[in-house]
């Protein structure tokens, strides 16, 4: 990208979260880019590689996003809000994008924020800005069939108490199902899943 278009002035390569603050930092108080890890930048028409930034694994230190009310999509009066709840994905499918990107971040498996995160960031959703649909936008919601699950049916049960009456979405892989999990994805709809 850099090489094609001259206009491209700096890339994060892999996840950004640290790395673009520091950029923007550095840009702001006109600080040199050499010690930003995991940014490629121009300089003097000279294309510049820093070392990579190893993705930190603890994934429930991220903070929340920032989302002002105009942040929502409208949908049939409905708002809809997006969310990650966890990063990876154990799988190598060779049509995916996911395990590439991981392999650049230093991600090489399925990484899950806590049912606990991702419950407090949903009430801040519900409570603060009147969410009724949320789209996970996780490359594996379920991710591993133990923690995953569990942590799916967690999730599900807190919303339940709360009578959130959220309608959410999710990607996942048709086997991370069983044969035999009517009562697991029932409990998952009960919940609100529609998608």
């Amino acid at each position: 990208i850099m090489k094609e278009f001259d206009v491209v002035d700096s890339i994060v390569v892999g996840y950004g979260e640290e790395t673009i603050v520091e950029l923007g930092n550095s840009l702001f108080f006109n600080k040199d880019l050499r010690n930003i890890k995991g940014l490629v930048y121009r300089k003097n028409e000279k294309i510049i590689t820093n070392s990579p930034r190893i993705f930190n694994p603890d994934i429930n230190s991220i903070p929340f996003p920032y989302r002002k009310k105009s942040s929502l999509v409208n949908n049939n009066f409905s708002k809809t809000y997006r969310m990650i709840s966890s990063r990876g994905c154990f799988y190598r499918c060779n049509y995916c994008t996911t395990p590439l990107f991981s392999r650049k971040s230093g991600l090489n498996t399925w990484l899950f924020r806590s049912a606990e995160n991702v419950i407090d960031e949903l009430r801040v959703l519900v409570e603060q800005h009147n969410a009724r649909q949320i789209i996970f936008c996780d490359d594996n919601f379920i991710g591993s069939k133990n923690h995953g699950r569990e942590r799916a049916l967690e999730i599900a049960d807190i919303i339940i108490r709360n009578n959130w009456n959220l309608k959410f979405w999710i990607m996942t892989r048709v086997d991370c199902f069983n044969k035999n999990d009517d009562e697991f994805i029932q409990k998952l709809k009960n919940a609100g899943l529609w998608g």
